[in-house]
Order: structure tokens, then C-alpha cells, then sequence
């Protein structure tokens, strides 16, 4: 299960490949997806936009705690980053000049310093603890400080997903039923149903996403160590990562500081796209069963303005996350690197890792070092 930036890598792979076919449906679907890119960008998220569904209770705190976040980094450039350009810029004159200074004036210099050290330390703990406002319920922001190092294992206990624990089908979120049940039918559903150029585009985009899953899950899973239904954490640390090494060998940038200039995400989703999904979730789930969480006179499933407001929801987190990428540090001066790597020439590389070891079989380990063979398990 790859992350954002794989897919859509993945997705502009396929493009190219189709225009460059010589079959004609194929070169022609590459040629429909290159024109309508950003809707083919919203089918490679594919299922994954709908973990920020209505249907999953969690999703309002995370909105709340996203909508925290963006207060804490327009707070932060407000005001912190100021104080801290200001004591950056005005640190070494004064340094320079306390020595021609009164005693007196020196120790009010001191003073002030560490009011402003100390208040900007009170002001970042605040803003730690105000990530949480709305968020786990009934936490106070000023009684809680020492407490809210825990917050975040609190805040991620509550994504254990009813597909982890056993129940039916009618108590999981769609955002598991899309990827767990009837998977290819509903990407089928979505080609088949597709009759504007936007949602063909989509339709496909939607496809690359499914196949990309396909591979990508088996390698993930071996790395967790189980499938993403029981390490949801570990399944998306080792995402994350991916996703960041292969954005920065494709674009040599991080991906915090361009993926959204990649995506392009429009304003709203197309009205055409909504229809489209909207349409193929009946087409696929309405006799089978299906989540049943929300919207039950409905038969369970979303209407139009949930798919609509499920696309607000991931489109203002995505924007949040991309607004907090770190610059990485200037070189003190120039050729600084060519100094470091002179440096280190003479050093010489790590040991060679030791030659792998077989493994001793239960006749060896039985023989209790008898044996040649033996003898080597327990001498090792």
C-alpha cells in the first residue's frame, strides 16, 4: 500500500508509456489522462482519499487536530519565528557591546534575555498541548502539560479499525471495504461507467492505483512483518518512508516542499467524479454486504455531499502537511563540503559485515555438538 507520491510517480509512468503505444486504445486512454491529469492525480489516490470519510469517527478529531496544527504554524511565524530572527540578528552586536555597559544595565540585558528564553519555552509548550484541543476528549490544555507526551498514543488508539477486530462487514468503514472486498469490481464499475473524458482520466488513474497496491503491499508486508489490517502503524511508518526516498530520486527534492505543486489538487472535486463514485459504489456494494455506519436510510451509503466534503477534509490536511516542510541548512561558507570530504578521505570504510551463518537443524541441535556440523551451532 504505497503512499501519495509512489501512486502518482507510478501514475505519470503509465501516461508516458500509453502515449508512446502503438496501440491505438492505449495510446488514445494516455492522451485523455495527459489532458485531464489532475483527475487521473484524484483515481491514483484511488480508495485511500476515503480514510477521511464522515464515516470514521476519528476523522473529526483529526480535522480538529490539522486545523490546531495550521493555528500552531501561523502563530509560529507570527511571532516565534520573529522573536527568534530578532535575537538571531541583534545577538551578536549586543554581545559586542555589554562589555562597554554598566554593570547595572548589563544584569537588566540578562535578565530580559532569559524572560524572553523563558516565555518562548512556556509558548511552545502551549502550542504542544494545543494540538490537542478537540481532539482527545476531555483533556484540558493548562492542567494537562506534563501529560501531553502521551497524547499522541492516545490520539492513535482510536484508529484500530473494526476490520482488525473481527466484526462484520456492516460495522467496517468503506475505506477498508474499498480495499478488502469487491476491490477490482468497483475499479471495474468506475471504467465501465466512465463517459466523459474526466472520468475516464479518473477511472484509469484509479486502476494504477489498484495495481500498484498490488505489488506494493506484498513488499511492505514484509518488512512490517504482517499485513496493514493488524500493524496499521508500522504498515505507514514504512510507507512514509518509501514514499520519501522514491520522491527524492524521481524530483530530487523532499517531498514535504513540492508534492503539492505535483498533485495539483484542484478546488473541489469535479462534480462529474463525485457522480461517478457515488453511482459505482451502489453499482458494486448494493447487494452485498457493506458498511452501514452512517447514512442508513440511505442504505449505508455516501451521498454526493459526503463525497464532497470527504475531498475538503483531505485536500486541507494535504495543504497543512505541505506548509511544514524544513529548508535543509545553508553551508557556513563556501567549499565547506569540498573541506569535509578532504577530510574524511583517509578514513578508512567500515568492516565488511560477517559471512551469513546456516541454520542448525533440530538433528544438530540434537547431537548436542558431537557431530562436525554440530559442533559448529554451538561453537558460534
Amino acid at each position: 500500500m504505497p503512499k501519495t507520491a509512489v501512486h502518482v510517480i507510478v501514475l505519470d509512468q503509465v501516461i508516458d508509456r500509453f502515449r508512446k503505444s502503438s496501440g491505438e486504445i492505449e495510446k488514445k486512454i494516455g492522451e485523455i489522462m495527459y489532458a485531464y491529469r489532475r483527475a487521473a492525480v484524484l483515481g491514483a489516490i484511488g480508495p485511500d482519499l476515503f480514510f477521511w470519510a464522515p464515516d470514521f469517527e476519528v476523522v473529526r478529531k483529526l480535522h480538529n487536530f490539522y486545523k490546531n496544527w495550521k493555528w500552531v504554524i501561523d502563530l509560529y511565524n507570527e511571532t516565534i519565528g520573529k522573536v527568534k530572527k530578532t535575537i538571531e540578528a541583534l545577538g551578536e552586536p549586543v554581545e559586542q557591546a555589554v562589555e562597554t555597559l554598566a554593570p547595572s544595565t548589563i544584569a537588566l540585558i540578562k535578565t530580559l534575555i532569559h524572560e524572553i528564553d523563558e516565555t518562548v519555552r512556556l509558548l511552545k509548550s502551549s502550542i504542544a498541548t494545543m494540538l490537542f484541543s478537540g481532539v482527545i476528549e476531555g483533556y484540558d490544555v493548562l492542567s494537562n502539560l506534563s501529560g501531553s507526551p502521551s497524547l499522541l498514543h492516545t490520539l492513535f488508539d482510536e484508529f484500530t479499525p473494526p476490520l482488525q477486530k473481527g466484526k462484520k462487514e456492516s460495522d467496517w468503514y468503506w475505506f477498508d471495504m474499498l480495499h478488502y472486498r469487491w476491490t477490482g469490481k468497483f475499479a471495474a464499475n468506475l471504467v465501465n461507467s466512465a463517459k466523459y473524458d474526466v472520468q475516464i482520466a479518473y477511472a484509469f488513474g484509479y486502476l494504477t492505483h489498484i495495481a500498484t497496491d498490488v505489488i506494493g503491499h506484498g513488499y511492505v508486508n514484509q518488512i512490517v512483518g504482517g499485513p496493514y489490517r493488524m500493524h496499521m502503524q508500522r504498515h505507514a511508518t514504512v510507507e512514509n518512508y518509501i514514499d520519501s526516498w522514491k520522491f527524492y530520486k524521481v524530483y530530487g527534492e523532499s517531498i514535504n516542499s513540492k508534492l503539492n505543486s505535483i498533485l495539483e489538487l484542484p478546488s473541489s472535486l469535479p462534480s462529474e467524479i463525485v457522480n461517478l463514485l457515488h453511482d459505482s459504489f451502489k453499482q458494486t456494494y448494493q447487494y452485498t454486504p457493506h458498511p452501514s455506519r452512517i447514512n442508513r436510510a440511505y442504505g449505508g451509503f455516501f451521498k454526493p455531499e459526503d463525497i464532497y466534503a470527504t475531498y475538503e477534509v483531505y485536500k486541507f490536511v494535504t495543504e497543512v502537511l505541505g506548509s511544514m516542510n524544513i529548508k535543509p541548512p545553508e553551508e557556513p561558507f563556501s567549499g565547506v563540503l569540498d573541506i569535509l570530504s578532504d577530510a574524511l578521505r583517509g578514513i578508512k570504510p567500515p568492516p565488511s559485515p560477517p559471512r551469513p551463518r546456516r541454520m542448525c537443524s533440530f538433528e544438530d541441535i540434537m547431537a548436542l555438538g558431537l557431530t562436525e556440523e554440530s559442533r559448529e551451532c554451538y561453537e558460534e
